[in-house]
């Protein structure tokens, strides 16, 4: 049975959406580890766009940290780019063990082998994969978006709020 438009606009006005806030903090890595954050923004697809990465070290100390605009390009070129590079400066500074986090869940599956990469970043992708071969360092993890913040507040641990609306089921 359809619903008519009273019906419609009495249940948007009783509606009281359900709000999930889930804490989000970076997380420190291991006893003598080194971590690469890496972040890669494009306004639209394709856009001017930026590239990004920083290596902390266990206790949370910035070690370097580098960002560079970069030419018309998309999301996921960006991303692979920031990842590669930050595994480049990784490996001429012989930071190991490390430990590498991406906020982008395509780029994070492209690389560990559960999506094919598109054709636009097979090269930075079998790079990275090289380099995943030749050098020891902990598997991706997704980095929530959440996180992404400035970089003085990761390490006194502020957290940020993820905040979302909760999927409902239409009314019967």
């Amino acid at each position: 049975m359809p619903f008519l438009w009273p019906d419609i606009i009495t249940y948007l006005e009783a509606y009281k959406p359900i709000i999930v806030t889930k804490r989000v903090a970076w997380q420190f890595p291991y006893n003598g580890w080194y971590m690469c954050n890496t972040c890669g923004a494009s306004r639209d697809n394709p856009s001017p766009s930026a590239t990004g990465f920083c290596v902390r070290d266990s206790v949370g100390d910035l070690v370097y940290a580098r960002a560079q605009q970069l030419e018309e390009t998309t999301n996921i070129v960006v991303e692979a780019k920031a990842i590669r590079d930050g595994l480049h400066y990784y490996m001429e500074h012989d930071l190991h063990p490390l430990i590498l986090e991406t906020d982008s869940p395509g780029i994070k599956k492209i690389i560990e082998g559960e999506w094919d990469p598109p054709w636009c970043i097979m090269a930075e992708v079998n790079r990275i994969k090289q380099m995943k071969e030749e050098f020891n360092f902990h598997s991706f993890f997704e980095l929530p978006s959440a996180v992404r913040r400035l970089i003085n507040m990761d390490k006194s641990q502020i957290p940020n709020l993820r905040v979302r609306i909760a999927k409902r089921k239409a009314p019967d």
